[in-house]
């Protein structure tokens, strides 16, 4: 039975690709990209036993590095 309202519930896919996107259209600044815990799911991502968690992972890192390169 799912548990509806229960804190720490995500699809990690959705946030990881929210943040490909948001870093890509230049919608988060990366300060406040890591500020609000998106640097750390996308670490923490990168050693999921999930292949494709892994590759959103080191695809956020890879937008989050030209962001700051824009920067």
């Amino acid at each position: 039975m799912a548990e509806f309202g229960r804190v720490g519930c995500y699809d990690p896919v959705f946030v990881l690709s929210f943040s490909i996107h948001s870093l890509s259209m230049g919608y988060l600044d990366p300060v406040e990209f890591a500020g609000v815990g998106l640097l750390a799911m996308a670490l923490v991502s990168v050693a999921s036993p999930e292949d494709g968690v892994r590759k959103l992972g080191y695809e956020v890192l890879g937008r989050l590095k030209d962001a700051l390169d824009v920067r």
